[in-house]
């Protein structure tokens, strides 16, 4: 591991000395450090074991900072139980996704928020391959936004586009429509 006490980066310390293994060098870090993966290798005698070389990052190091904008920019709005969902589904966790959408959907006071759940279960089915599923959901959804909203509004859009993709994906281009 390579730390550079002069970059400007996450709190660490040196806590070697409080450490119940004597001969270990310990170091705690904040939770919020980023390190860089330099080299990754195996060690010779196992399959299973690797040496993992790691640096630092600063708090301005350019390359983490585009990556973090990227994951901003992408995951912006909402509660954060709802970027918590989109995380799931973009590192495909789906059903812990699909499990925390149904518990929003149960708690859901507004109709707003629950076609927003149904829009979002409508994505997860989708991802899971259960087109009928997805539909129901997306229905649902569209439904309220049909209501709420003018028809140009872009969540109205959005679940329109997916149920026209969903169609598409059975064949069923009629409905796609």
């Amino acid at each position: 591991m390579l730390i550079d006490p002069k970059v400007n980066a996450t709190p660490f310390a040196d806590i070697s000395d409080q450490s119940h293994f004597e001969s270990e060098a310990e170091v705690l870090f904040s939770m919020h450090a980023v390190f860089r993966i330099n080299e990754i290798k195996k060690l010779r005698d196992s399959d299973t074991i690797f040496e993992v070389h790691l640096t630092l990052t600063s708090d301005d190091d350019k390359e983490l900072r585009i990556i973090t904008d990227l994951f901003e920019e992408e995951l912006k709005g909402g509660t954060g139980w709802e970027r918590l969902g989109n995380i799931l589904i973009k590192v495909h966790k789906l059903d812990k996704a699909e499990e925390l959408y149904l518990g929003l959907l149960k708690q859901a006071t507004e109709e707003i928020e629950e076609a927003s759940y149904n829009h979002h279960l409508g994505c997860i089915q989708t991802y899971k391959n259960n087109y009928l599923e997805a539909i129901r959901y997306y229905e649902k959804a569209l439904s309220v936004y049909e209501r709420t909203f003018t028809t140009d509004h872009k969540d109205m859009a959005a679940t329109c586009n997916n149920i026209g993709a969903v169609y598409e994906k059975i064949k069923e281009y009629s409905k796609a429509m």
